[in-house]
């Protein structure tokens, strides 16, 4: 089965995970600082609090399924 990668980090307020960025099928190893500005705000579909995320708390994520009909990365 094919794993898909997405650019993730953990929620400060309810630790849910907040997917930012699909990257595609996992096909080898992949930078972060490549695919994401230095810092950004992103409101949690969760808790619908805002905050910054740097670079740093961004993690790469593998998943066994696509992203579903309509996605839109968070940047």
């Amino acid at each position: 089965m094919a794993m898909h990668l997405y650019l993730v980090a953990n929620c400060n307020n309810c630790r849910n995970v907040c997917v930012f960025k699909y990257m595609g099928p996992d096909i080898g190893q992949v930078e972060i600082a490549e695919l994401c500005p230095t810092g950004f705000q992103y409101e949690c579909g969760a808790c619908h609090q805002s905050r910054r995320y740097e670079r740093e708390d961004l993690r790469m994520e593998r998943f066994p399924f696509p992203p579903p009909p309509g996605w839109e990365n968070g940047f």
